[in-house]
């Protein structure tokens, strides 16, 4: 997995509520768990690809579909 400093992210400490809730280590520690969550299972690619080819398929038929109706 990919790893980065997430603190430089642009705007993330734009709001001070973000600021001050990274400063509480329980806090941040969930949120630094959660974005790893995040990161390995919605955006992995063993994971999202198959839906995205899933739901590629699924336009095709459908627009296979609609060029087979009448106007």
């Amino acid at each position: 997995m990919l790893t980065c400093n997430y603190s430089t992210f642009p705007g993330l400490h734009l709001r001070q509520l973000m600021n001050q809730f990274l400063r509480i280590s329980v806090f941040k520690q969930e949120f630094e768990e959660l974005l790893q969550l995040f990161a390995r299972e919605l955006v992995n690619p063993n994971i999202v690809d198959p839906f995205i080819d899933e739901l590629v398929a699924q336009i095709f038929s459908d627009l296979n579909g609609i060029k087979r109706c009448p106007v």
